[in-house]
């Protein structure tokens, strides 16, 4: 029995066709009855209500949301179930090959035209059976062909090693499957769960882990099929049928049973020998074309990914041509721009009206009441940059003031140290800052300034959040530059800014073991305090910080006390809102239930590490575009989207979320978490939709109760748009500027008083 079991499997093509189909049919079959059972999902206010789901496909060419608003009518839905059910019925009687040829196409067809139709609901089981059946109509069609047959029955074969192996791998890099909590995680789920078995991986977790631990094994193992003549097959396909058995029976997911295993009979046929005898006497000699073809066009397209990758980490380490370094006092080399009103001396030509022409979007009568209180709009069209960047491209400082000469990267002289042509006419002198008085110190402090003299203009430095390039927050960048001289930078390891060892004071506790060199939040706000005196000087200063960076900015200003003017905070991260480590499970564990931590975030761990090893692997050009990345200025997106795929951008974020877990690990119950700014702070909360206050909420207001004076603003855009939105990142603009001219004021205990941004809501 051991020998027939290790055995090369010696299926023939016409079985392993049939076979594969006719599973595929009663995966179909059973579908399109739950389809025909269920009319309410697809009803009025129903899960698969069209005339909601069909605003997903609003980007899609007319002639296809015609063909799709065609299918959803009801009736037609109905219509095609009934076709499908009668096709996938036809396919389990003995058919000549033109029938099967028919049945296999209207299930193919039905299938790809009613998926939109069935967005929700649909899953892995569907997509296969899908597979299955669109081989199947194509070996059908070319069934005198026995190499075209070869080819489908090879694309099946292989489509079932690479799901298998793809979800192995994504589960072994999870940190939930490793510690063997996604067993009693998914058992005791609504959807999925079952008590009796949840109550029992509950009661035995040595057993449970050892489950996730085999399911994992067996997974990523599963291209061992092809290894010793297909000697591995058999036992390896057993193993996967019994795993969608045990899911049917636990875990109701009947139809990941016909759908996968449908595949089985292809890798049955493709592991096998090359040549099979048939019962006959005849000999049936298989055709490899196609994994030839596969592999070949796989290395084709490693090495495209390879070349893209290369030419986007070019595209980073190039920026706009206009960037400068600077040395902090811990030796790490920050790649920063300026942007901003050009030097003073300038003649100045006023603006034609209150409010940017070619910036108006329809909102300033929204805006009008914030512009009198002080804020000042900005931000250009979707050309240029009215104000110059300031400083030429190439020049490295140090923190003690030192020159130091350009980096090959950065030849000298190649900066926008003049206005561009096509800038605005009235973009050439200076606007007085509303700021009263400056911040304490001499002028120059902590090393030589950049721009107008240092009894000049305001500087606001922006940094932003997890994972973020400037480049996502260019709409805040071109309307703050009206008023102030923006700075915006490349964190640690992000870019071309890298970090030197952490051994010193810089080094802080909050690194963790799993944080990288100069990825710990203290080094992070050490580094960003070294610049802001670089930059500053003696003029006033503002910090921004967004998200993660919020956490940066508000440590960065407890080193600048008497130095800051002022702290912005947009929608911060709080300690509090990150899950805390398991113990159990290491620094790189799933959070252990904490009634602050936001579930949605447990994960995050996982997916920095899957996004840093896939775009290590060159696969960043399979990434879809994120939806912030069209809210972006054009002649910005494709350097944002350059940043979106540099791992070392996501690598220096995953050193960040370790070390905000590890400070949250480290907090002390009771203890305050959020570092006390002795300098006015202005919080910006994210509220999409009006929502009501949440824990979360909570969590970023004691940044405002540790300031000496606050102001609290809440603004209808969510974190992930608030900065990239045009409409949004103004609002935010405007909330900035007239906290710089003090036209905010301060609550009177720091939290009681609160202002409602104007009322424009973000563009998503």
């Amino acid at each position: 029995m051991l020998r027939a079991a290790v055995a090369p499997p010696t299926v023939d093509r016409g079985t392993a066709l049939t076979v594969m189909e006719r599973f595929g049919a009663v995966n179909h079959l059973v579908a399109s009855l739950e389809y025909l059972a269920r009319p309410g999902d697809r009803d009025r206010g129903g899960l698969n209500d069209w005339q909601v789901a069909r605003g997903q496909f609003a980007r899609w060419p007319r002639p296809a949301r015609a063909a799709l608003d065609a299918v959803g009518r009801p009736a037609v839905t109905r219509t095609l179930h009934v076709a499908r059910v009668a096709a996938a019925g036809a396919l389990l009687l003995p058919l000549p090959r033109r029938g099967r040829f028919a049945a296999d196409l209207v299930l193919s067809a039905s299938c790809l035209a009613l998926y939109p139709r069935n967005h929700y609901g649909t899953d892995g089981a569907d997509q296969a059976a899908f597979v299955v059946q669109t081989a199947a109509t194509v070996a059908r069609a070319a069934e005198g062909r026995p190499r075209t047959v070869d080819a489908c029955l090879w694309f099946a074969g292989l489509q079932s090693v690479l799901s298998y192996t793809a979800s192995g791998w994504v589960k072994a890099s999870s940190p939930t499957w490793r510690s063997g909590r996604a067993l009693p995680g998914v058992l005791r789920t609504a959807s999925y769960g079952e008590e009796r078995a949840w109550r029992l991986v509950r009661d035995h977790p040595r057993a449970a882990k050892a489950v996730c631990a085999c399911v994992v094994a067996l997974e990523s193992a599963f291209p061992a099929v092809h290894l010793a003549r297909g000697r591995a097959a058999k036992p390896l396909v057993a193993a996967a049928a019994g795993f969608h058995l045990a899911n049917a029976g636990v875990m109701g997911l009947g139809r990941f049973l016909t759908g996968f295993c449908a595949l089985h009979p292809a890798v049955l046929y493709v592991t096998g020998p090359r040549e099979r005898v048939l019962p006959g006497g005849g000999v049936q000699r298989r055709d490899d074309t196609f994994p030839v073809a596969a592999g070949a066009a796989l290395a084709a397209a490693l090495t495209a990914g390879a070349v893209v990758r290369a030419r986007d980490r070019r595209t980073v380490l190039r920026g706009r041509g206009d960037e400068r370094r600077f040395v902090t006092s811990a030796g790490t080399t920050l790649v920063h721009r300026v942007t901003g009103p050009p030097d003073p001396g300038r003649p100045r030509v006023d603006p034609p009206g209150p409010l940017d022409p070619l910036f108006d979007d329809g909102t300033s009568g929204a805006r009008a009441g914030v512009a009198a209180a002080g804020a000042v709009p900005g931000g250009a069209g979707q050309g240029a940059h009215p104000w110059p960047a300031a400083g030429g491209a190439g020049a490295v400082d140090r923190a003690d003031g030192a020159p130091t000469p350009a980096g090959p990267a950065d030849p000298p002289g190649t900066g926008a140290g003049a206005a561009p042509a096509d800038a605005l006419p009235w973009a050439g002198g200076p606007v007085a800052d509303g700021v009263q008085g400056a911040v304490g110190g001499p002028p120059g402090a902590g090393g030589p300034s950049i721009g107008p003299a240092a009894d000049g203009g305001t500087v606001v430095v922006l940094c932003g959040a997890l994972a973020d390039s400037p480049d996502r927050s260019e709409w805040l960048v071109r309307a703050l530059a009206r008023r102030h001289r923006v700075v915006t930078y490349h964190r640690a390891g992000q870019a071309g800014s890298t970090a030197a060892p952490r051994t010193g004071p810089h080094a802080g506790p909050d690194a963790g073991p799993d944080a990288g060199p100069g990825h710990g939040l203290d080094a992070a706000a050490a580094d960003l305090a070294d610049l802001v005196l670089h930059v500053a000087g003696g003029r006033p200063a503002f910090l921004v910080g967004h998200g993660v960076g919020g956490v940066i900015a508000a440590s960065a200003a407890t080193r600048l006390e008497g130095r800051l003017a002022g702290l912005v905070l947009v929608d911060p991260h709080h300690p509090g809102d990150v899950p805390r480590p398991d113990p159990d499970e290491g620094p790189g564990g799933t959070a252990a239930d904490d009634p602050a931590g936001a579930p949605d975030q447990r994960e995050v761990t996982a997916l920095l590490d899957q996004m840093t090893v896939s775009l290590r692997l060159g696969l960043g050009q399979l990434l879809r575009d994120p939806d912030w990345l069209r809210l972006l200025p054009p002649d910005v997106r494709g350097l944002a989207r350059a940043h979106y795929r540099d791992a070392a951008g996501w690598s220096a974020a995953r050193g960040e979320w370790r070390a905000l877990r590890a400070r949250a690990a480290a907090a002390r119950p009771g203890e305050d978490a959020v570092p006390a700014a002795a300098v006015p702070t202005c919080l910006v909360l994210c509220e999409p939709g009006g929502a009501p206050p949440d824990a979360r909420r909570a969590l970023q207001e004691q940044y405002a109760r540790r300031a000496p004076h606050a102001v609290v603003h809440a603004v209808d855009a969510s974190r992930d748009d608030v900065l990239a939105a045009r409409t949004s990142a103004r609002a935010v603009a405007e909330l900035v500027t007239a906290f710089a001219a003090g036209s905010g004021g301060p609550g009177r205990d720091g939290t009681d008083q609160r202002e409602e941004a104007a009322d424009v809501p973000a563009q998503r």
